[in-house]
C-alpha cells in the first residue's frame, strides 16, 4: 500500500497507467480494497492537515481578541490629533499671515527711511549750499 500512496503523490501520475500495471499484478477485488485503504489514508491526512490549520486559526483568533479595541481607541486618538492639528495648521497659518504682512510693514517702513535719509542728506547739502552762498554774499 504504501507503494500505491506513493504512486498517488508522482507529479507524473496518470490513473489510467496506474490501474493497468496494478491490474496486471491482482485482481480487480483486491485493487478496489487497496484503493479504499489508499483514499482512507489520505482522507486521514486531509483531517489532519485541517486539524493543524484550524488550530493554528484558533491561536490566531485568541491572539487577535481585544484588537478591535485597541483599533477603535487608536482611531479614537488619531481623530484627536486630527483635530489638535487642524487646529494648530489654522493657529500656524494665521501667524504667518500675521508675520507677511509685518514684514510688508516693514519693507514700506525701510522704504520710507531710506527717502528720509535722502532728504536729510540733500537738506544737508542745501544747508551747506546756503552757508557758501552767505559767505560769499
Amino acid at each position: 500500500m504504501d507503494r500505491s500512496v506513493r504512486a498517488f503523490t508522482q507529479p507524473d501520475f496518470r490513473p489510467a497507467v496506474f490501474v493497468r500495471t496494478q491490474r496486471a499484478r491482482t485482481d480487480l477485488e483486491h485493487l478496489g480494497a487497496e484503493l479504499t485503504a489508499v483514499l482512507d489514508a489520505f482522507k486521514a491526512e486531509l483531517v489532519e492537515v485541517i486539524h493543524q490549520d484550524y488550530d493554528a486559526f484558533l491561536r490566531l483568533s485568541g491572539e487577535l481578541q481585544g484588537t478591535d479595541r485597541t483599533v477603535h481607541a487608536l482611531r479614537a486618538h488619531l481623530g484627536e490629533r486630527e483635530v489638535e492639528l487642524k487646529e494648530l495648521r489654522a493657529a500656524v497659518s494665521s501667524k504667518v499671515h500675521a508675520v507677511e504682512e509685518l514684514a510688508k510693514q516693514q519693507a514700506v517702513l525701510r522704504e520710507r527711511r531710506r527717502a528720509l535719509v535722502l532728504l536729510m542728506e540733500l537738506s544737508t547739502g542745501l544747508q551747506r549750499c546756503e552757508a557758501h552762498l552767505a559767505d560769499d554774499a
